[in-house]
């Protein structure tokens, strides 16, 4: 299997919800000669978010190829233990890149490969990208929900709570959480996400 990683770009506090780009053709060949060609991509709806390469932490669940690279979106499972270190380390800036796992087909140009194939197996976050053009556009807080659904699950997701207790801490929290300073809340929310 081969692994070709691109940097991302932490914009918020560890959530659930991730989106980034985990291939960018802009920035093709990238650090050690490989171009995957647009059409070469092949993958299943959802794929697994792994760390490093290794365990899963979450799963894709939008994977799709347009003009720009291949775009993902998924959740950080934070109901582990790697998951919400995985999104710690993420918000610090540890984990500054995503990287593609893959199996394929070449041919050689001079030193580089150029791949004509390309199943994705999984997409990882990782410290060590490849890919310069690859970012992840957002990563889902609390302070960004537009709305009392939206808000309530993030809490849900989040918590990993029941649907009617996530609708009980919204109906109370969210009158003060939606303020223009959410102050001491936020906090609060936050650490209750972190257990």
């Amino acid at each position: 299997m081969f692994t070709k990683s691109s940097p991302i770009e932490i914009k918020a506090e560890p959530g659930g919800n991730v989106e980034g780009m985990a291939w960018s053709f802009a920035h093709a060949p990238d650090q050690v000669g490989d171009h995957i060609l647009p059409a070469a991509f092949r993958h299943d709806e959802r794929l697994p978010m792994r760390l490093e390469h290794k365990g899963q932490i979450g799963e894709w669940e939008r994977v799709s190829v347009d003009d720009d690279g291949v775009r993902v979106a998924g959740k950080i499972d934070r109901t582990t233990r790697d998951g919400r270190e995985a999104a710690a380390r993420a918000t610090d800036g540890e984990l500054s890149g995503l990287s593609i796992g893959f199996s394929g087909e070449y041919q050689k140009s001079g030193t580089n490969r150029i791949f004509t194939r390309a199943e994705l197996t999984e997409v990882s976050l990782t410290g060590r990208p490849a890919n310069a053009g690859s970012r992840v556009t957002a990563v889902k807080s609390l302070h960004e929900c537009q709305s009392i659904s939206e808000f309530e699950k993030s809490l849900k997701d989040r918590l990993g709570i029941s649907r009617r207790q996530a609708r009980a801490i919204a109906n109370t929290a969210w009158p003060l959480f939606n303020r223009e300073d959410p102050g001491d809340v936020a906090g609060i929310l936050k650490s209750i996400s972190m257990r």
